[in-house]
C-alpha cells in the first residue's frame, strides 16, 4: 500500500505540476500577446506622429513654396497685371459713358426725352411716345459693348419682363 501511496502521491504532483506547468504557460502566452498588441499599439502610434508631424512639415514647405511662387509670378507680371487692369477700367469706363450717351448716337431707335436712365440693375427704361402724349410701349434697354453679356442681376429683370412679373403699384405715404 506503500507503493501505491507513493505512486498516487507522485501522480498528483505530476498533474499538479503539469497543470502549474499549463498555467504559467498560459500566462506567458498571453502576456506575450498583449505585450506584442502593446508594443504593435505603441508602433501605430508612433508612426501616425510620425507620418503627421512629417505632412505637417510637407505642408508647411509646400506652402511656403507656393507663396513665393505666386510672388515671383506678381513681381514677373506686375507691369502685365497694371496693363490690364488699365484697359480694363478703360473698357468699364467706356461702356459707362456709352450707355448714357447712346440715347444720343444717331442711329438710337427711340426719342432721347423718352428715355430714362437707371443704370442698375439695367441700363435704361424707354417710355417710348411718352413727349408726343401716348405711351406705346414701355422698354426696359440694357446696352452693352463688344462682348459684354448680361450679369446676373440683369439676367434676373430680364426673366421677370420676358414672364410678365410686372406690376403697376400707387405707394401713398402720409406726413
Amino acid at each position: 500500500m506503500n507503493d501505491s501511496y507513493t505512486i498516487v502521491v507522485i501522480i498528483i504532483i505530476i498533474v499538479a505540476l503539469i497543470l502549474v506547468l499549463i498555467s504559467i504557460l498560459y500566462k506567458y502566452y498571453k502576456l506575450k500577446l498583449n505585450f506584442n498588441d502593446n508594443i504593435k499599439s505603441k508602433f501605430d502610434n508612433w508612426t501616425n506622429n510620425e507620418l503627421s508631424e512629417s505632412q505637417k512639415k510637407i505642408e508647411a514647405t509646400t506652402e511656403k513654396e507656393y507663396k513665393l511662387k505666386l510672388q515671383e509670378w506678381i513681381s514677373e507680371n506686375k507691369i502685365s497685371i497694371r496693363q490690364q487692369a488699365i484697359i480694363s477700367s478703360k473698357s468699364i469706363s467706356l461702356g459707362q459713358i456709352s450707355e448714357q450717351l447712346a440715347p444720343y448716337f444717331p442711329n438710337f431707335p427711340y426719342n432721347p426725352k423718352d428715355v430714362k436712365f437707371i443704370g442698375d440693375p439695367i441700363d435704361i427704361i424707354i417710355f417710348d411716345g411718352l413727349k408726343e402724349g401716348y405711351v406705346r410701349n414701355i422698354v426696359f434697354l440694357e446696352i452693352k459693348t463688344g462682348s459684354s453679356r448680361l450679369n446676373k442681376n440683369e439676367k434676373l429683370v430680364k426673366e421677370a419682363v420676358d414672364s410678365g412679373r410686372i406690376e403697376w403699384l400707387i405707394h401713398n405715404i402720409k406726413l
